[in-house]
């Protein structure tokens, strides 16, 4: 891509996190493209599509491997305007509160989670919502839940400002047997997707 003049870049980054890419500009797909893996798209209306940076879509692109420079560097590629002092910050603590926290499995009931540091721990463990579900303190980075309140669990880290990132897994379930039509209700012969077939 040629380098563009500041007005052919089709990104205004707003103070709230909101992002406004114009549809018209001739980049628009590679810089939809740059910005989708960390912004969640709110309107797409004919001429200005609407995106917003939360903490959850920086924890997502966190998850997915995308680092924080690469953020910056495609927002600055396709950036009309610098990116708010703000909005900067905002993305910085979201990523220092990624991999915070994390799960791992400790026997068949119950899960080990360990934080970043004691304080942290503190912080979690304080919160009665939190503490409620733990069974036992394991180290002052250290404790155990139940596994089956694995996704309470989570939810309440969010609510509190850190996502966990889970390295627990799943276990393959049973087999389950089903029966699919033949045909449609229209008439037409049923078939799968190739994606489906693979489940």
């Amino acid at each position: 891509m040629s380098l563009m003049s500041t007005a052919q870049k089709p990104v205004i980054v707003q103070s709230d996190g909101s992002i406004l890419l114009e549809v018209v500009s001739p980049v628009y797909e590679q810089a939809r493209d740059a910005i989708l893996p960390f912004a969640e798209l709110l309107k797409s209306p004919e001429y200005m599509h609407t995106y917003r940076i939360t903490p959850l879509s920086i924890w997502n692109a966190a998850a997915m491997g995308i680092a924080q420079e690469t953020i910056f560097e495609n927002l600055g590629r396709y950036a009309r305007y610098d990116i708010p002092p703000g909005v900067i910050r905002r993305i910085e603590d979201s990523f220092s509160r990624w991999d915070a926290i994390r799960m791992y499995r400790h026997d068949e009931r119950s899960l080990m989670v360990e934080t970043r540091s004691g304080e942290l721990c503190e912080e979690v463990t304080s919160k009665p919502s939190l503490a409620s579900l733990i069974t036992e303190r394991v180290s002052p980075r250290r404790f155990l839940i139940p596994s089956d309140v694995r996704g309470r669990f989570k939810h309440a880290l969010i609510k509190l400002g850190y996502p966990a990132n889970d390295l627990v897994g799943y276990e393959p379930g049973e087999r389950m047997e089903i029966a699919l039509r033949h045909r449609t209700l229209s008439g037409e012969a049923f078939s799968l997707r190739p994606y489906q077939q693979e489940a």
